[in-house]
């Protein structure tokens, strides 16, 4: 009963804060061969003089079902156009240049949970996030790359991101 309650809870809140995502931002990806289109509680934070950025959405109102994506980007200066990867150390992540990661899994839990899929700081098949415009209200840009299961490559479990693109209100936290 308890676990209806909260699926009921979360599907309210879904659909109630459908309209908080800013106009215009999206997030879309083929992943596993399926188009996700991620348009509700779509957003952007920035953190850390522009030096950290955090994108992510939900696609779809139905907390059952409903899948989320969420990625940082992170760099020691000021995020600007260009290329970054998960092949960075993530041991010095407060020094690395050109960082990113990836999560994606579903609405109902929490996006670290084990059973989630994430970066693997792989450089076999890196994560791919592409910025090709920033600016003090925007971000845009494409991704691609491999995600695996609990963001740990010896699972074998993983899903493929294509097509990946990304236009998104940027709102600056700090």
């Amino acid at each position: 009963m308890k676990k209806l309650f909260a699926i009921a809870v979360l599907g309210l809140v879904l659909v109630s804060c459908k309209k908080s995502s800013s106009p215009g931002s999206s997030i879309q990806a083929t992943i596993n061969d399926t188009a996700h289109n991620f348009t509700v509680l779509t957003n952007g934070s920035v953190y850390d003089a522009g030096s950290y950025i955090r994108i992510g959405g939900v696609d779809g109102t139905n907390g059952a079902t409903a899948n989320q994506i969420s990625f940082v980007i992170r760099s020691n200066q000021a995020i600007v156009p260009g290329v970054y990867t998960d092949t960075a150390n993530y041991v010095s992540l407060p020094t690395v240049e050109n960082f990113v990661s990836i999560t994606y899994g579903p609405v109902l839990q929490p996006i670290v949970a084990p059973f989630n899929y994430g970066t693997a700081g792989l450089a076999k098949s890196p994560v791919t996030v592409t910025v090709t415009s920033v600016s003090q209200t925007n971000i845009q840009g494409t991704f691609e790359g491999t995600i695996y299961l609990g963001a740990d490559s010896s699972y074998h479990q993983n899903k493929v991101i294509t097509n990946g693109k990304f236009n998104v209100a940027l709102t600056f936290v700090d």
